[in-house]
């Protein structure tokens, strides 16, 4: 059944960093003021979650692109799932909008490259305006690799992770994943394998994590490492 709902107003930070990203001039808003309403969906649980069909993306209440019709709905409805608490719904918002990647980044982000050959650890702090390397996007209901993870191919998926821990800092820990084709139909698209076509294994190391710490309300991207993985890694 498809409801309308007040969105709250942003937080005062983002209301600043909208202002920014959409060059235009702003007053504080007025909370006793009528909001826009906006349209939201009730939440459907994914049905089927292991480590071999873990791509499939979960469909909640803001993961209808149809939806998506301005800038200002969508920062609406990322807030409100900030002031929900659900980091999931947020971080989905996140990865399909430019614009709230934009409000919800802090101003530097820490982004970290690990070798597992014995050499130290690369480690660059990256302004915001020009962090380019944000790895994921999605495509239908699936996670698939940005244009910034250049050694992945064009038919790979991933496999996310989501690790909260003390202090409501949450991990978002990425692999890159191909399918064996072995469908039961529907979203399935079969076994995961690594790239390399050996079996994923639980401890299998990630490509990549992206760090979100809390702030004003809500969180922001605050790190982006990358996994230099070894073959049956």
């Amino acid at each position: 059944m498809i409801s309308s709902i007040d969105p709250p107003p942003l937080p005062a930070a983002a209301l600043v960093a909208v202002c920014a990203v959409l060059a235009v001039g702003c007053t504080e808003p007025d909370v006793s003021a009528g909001n826009a309403r906006v349209l939201t969906t009730e939440t459907e649980e994914a049905s089927r979650e292991s480590i071999s069909k873990g791509a499939r993306q979960e469909r909640t209440a803001v993961s209808d692109p149809v939806s998506f019709s301005g800038d200002s709905l969508v920062l609406d409805r990322a807030t409100s799932a900030c002031r929900d608490g659900d980091f999931k719904a947020f971080f989905d918002f996140f990865v399909r909008a430019d614009t709230v990647r934009q409000v919800f980044t802090a101003p530097t982000v820490v982004v970290t490259r690990y070798w597992t050959d014995g050499r130290p650890p690369e480690r660059t702090e990256t302004p915001r305006d020009a962090f380019r390397s944000f790895p994921i996007r999605v495509e239908d209901v699936y996670w698939r690799p940005a244009a910034s993870v250049t050694e992945a191919g064009e038919d790979e998926y991933l496999l996310l992770e989501f690790d909260e821990s003390q202090g409501g800092v949450f991990a978002v820990s990425w692999t890159r994943v191909r399918y064996d084709g072995q469908t039961e139909g529907g979203d399935d698209l079969g076994d995961a394998l690594l790239p390399d076509g050996h079996p994923l294994q639980m401890v299998s190391l990630p490509d990549g994590k992206l760090v979100f710490r809390p702030f004003e309300d809500c969180w922001r991207l605050v790190a982006d490492e990358r996994f230099d993985r070894l073959p049956n890694n």
